[in-house]
Parts: structure tokens; C-alpha cells; sequence
């Protein structure tokens, strides 16, 4: 397919992953979805070549988080956040992670207009090109990024504007 859309769904207590999404070459789109009490993350996305679209979603209380974009044996680059909540009660260390590792990197990723509660946070490690835009923190939540360094190109560009942290 060259387009996936997953909209209007509620993907609750699942077994490990609510919804994962590996190798897709397709452009996709999650949109108005709740991920809540799933047994590992709310959303996987590994490898993926096409550009992927997260919007007006509610990811909470997902044992290992909202969201994981880590690449598994390329790059993944290309995804959009957009007017999602995170809430971390009850979740793990955090619930949006753009997640590289060995030679691979996550780039391209813009976050923007989400709210993270009760501590929910961004982490990232090698991930590059990463906008984080008017977002608000409350309840202890932060951002938190490892291993940044210029990469190809200058490419490790991070960039916050516009985000409130409150408590």
C-alpha cells in the first residue's frame, strides 16, 4: 500500500505494542486514536522510509510509554507529532522516545501543540533534525536528549521554541 491510515480508534490492554508499525515504506497517518494501558508501548515505528503523520491522540498509562520511533536496521526519518496528550501515570521513564541506536538515527521528527502530563517527557538518543514546538510540560515533565553531536551534514540540529514547562 502506499498510504496507511489508522483513525478513530481505541487500542486498549493489548498483550505488548497497542499498534506497531515496522518496515513500511507508505506514507502513515494515526489520527484521533487513544493507546491506553497496553502492556509494552502505545505506538512502535521501526524502520520506516515514509513519512508518518501522529495526530489529535491520546497516548496513557502504556507500561513503556506513548510512542517509540527507533530504526531497527535503517534510518527512519520523516514524522510529524501533532496535538497528541501524553499522560505518564503509571507509565514508564518516559512517553515519547525518538530512539537511534548504532549507526542508525531517527531524523526529521517535528513535535508540536502536545501536552505531556504527570511527568511525561521527550527523550531522545541519536536522533537528529528533532523541532519541539508549542508544547506544554506539567507535573515534572521534561526533555531530555543524549547523545547530540553536529552529524552528517550539521544535521544534529535540535530545536525548542515556543514550550511552557510548569511543575
Amino acid at each position: 500500500a502506499d498510504h496507511v491510515t489508522i483513525k478513530d480508534c481505541d487500542v486498549i490492554n493489548c498483550e505488548t505494542d497497542g499498534i506497531y508499525l515496522a518496515g513500511q515504506r507508505a506514507d502513515m497517518i494515526v489520527d484521533n486514536c487513544r493507546l491506553v494501558g497496553n502492556n509494552r508501548l502505545g505506538l512502535a515505528i521501526t524502520d520506516s522510509a515514509g513519512y508518518c503523520v501522529i495526530k489529535n491522540s491520546y497516548f496513557g498509562q502504556n507500561t513503556a510509554g506513548g510512542i517509540d520511533i527507533e530504526p531497527n536496521w535503517r534510518h527512519t526519518s520523516g514524522h510529524i507529532i501533532q496535538n497528541c496528550t501524553f499522560d505518564a501515570a503509571g507509565a514508564g521513564d518516559s512517553v515519547l522516545q525518538l530512539f537511534g541506536w548504532g549507526s542508525q538515527y531517527v531524523w526529521d521528527t517535528l513535535i508540536e501543540d502536545c501536552s505531556f502530563t504527570n511527568g511525561a517527557g521527550i527523550r531522545t538518543n541519536k536522533a537528529m533534525k528533532v523541532t519541539a514546538r508549542n508544547n506544554t510540560f506539567t507535573g515534572g515533565g521534561a526533555v531530555k536528549f543524549n547523545n547530540v553531536s553536529p552529524g552528517y551534514r550539521g544535521a544534529g540540529q535540535i530545536t525548542l521554541t515556543g514550550n511552557t514547562f510548569d511543575g
